[in-house]
């Protein structure tokens, strides 16, 4: 079944796409051989914080370069992904220290006892959620990106003689478009995703203290919070590389 759904979904890619639709696909596959090459290497005891920023920069190579070629919207996308990937991974060492999310949450343990599985695994779990957080905010930082590297570029093919600031706002201008949907498509997918875990909350009499201050709550809010605000943050930086390697001759008017 899985095959067939594979095939269905490369089919439709390829009649709408076109050519990049099977380029797209062949880098989704790719993407996911980079992933559980990752996880692998974690399991045979290599360093979780290495092995991750490694799987993050060849996930971000392949995305944005195989698709793309390298020019000058595929590298400020690039680039800007590097600056926010960096930026919310000292964010997300700290709030992890601060909000001790990791581990199995009670609700987590109870289930795996009942599935007989073991819940006490010799693994780092500190740096496991650093990875997980890390991981699951790849594909909106590398779609949000692209998205305005790609707008603010057709921009400048229509109006070359913009200069840097006119590039740089047009680019917040489309960020502030795309924004909303963004932050939803993040929202509804984690929400999709512990839909389960709300029932169960329900069944079992939760109160809406005991549903805010559970494990299970934080670690999906933290995640939800962090791939928001890293698609927040790459439209203005995005913006802003872009228009500083499309408009050279100008250095000034952006520093």
């Amino acid at each position: 079944m899985q095959i067939i759904l594979a095939v269905i979904l490369f089919s439709l890619m390829l009649i709408i796409g076109g050519d990049r639709g099977a380029t797209s696909f062949i880098s989704l596959c790719g993407n996911c051989i980079i992933l559980g090459i990752t996880v692998f290497l974690m399991y045979t005891g290599f360093n979780y914080i290495v092995v991750t920023i490694i799987g993050c920069l060849l996930i971000s190579i392949l995305t944005i370069f195989y698709p793309n070629g390298i020019n000058k919207k595929s590298m400020a996308s690039f680039l800007s992904v590097l600056i926010v990937l960096t930026i919310l991974f000292f964010g997300t060492f700290i709030a992890e220290q601060g909000l001790k999310t990791k581990g199995f949450s009670m609700e987590q343990q109870m289930e795996d006892s009942m599935s007989g599985l073991l819940t006490d695994v010799n693994i780092n779990m500190y740096r496991i959620v650093i990875s997980m957080i890390m991981m699951s905010l790849m594909g909106a930082v590398l779609d949000a990106s692209v998205s305005i590297a790609s707008s603010v570029y057709e921009v400048y093919e229509h109006n070359p003689h913009l200069g840097k600031i006119e590039l740089f706002f047009s680019g917040l201008r489309i960020g502030r478009d795309i924004i909303g949907t963004t932050i939803n498509t993040l929202f509804f997918a984690y929400l999709g995703e512990s839909m389960m875990l709300l029932i169960r909350f329900h069944i079992e009499g939760y109160s809406f203290g005991n549903i805010i201050n559970s494990k299970s709550f934080c670690q999906e809010f933290v995640r939800i919070i962090f791939s928001g605000a890293s698609c927040v943050l790459i439209i203005p930086v995005t913006a802003f590389i872009l228009a500083k390697l499309l408009k050279k001759d100008d250095v000034k008017h952006l520093i």
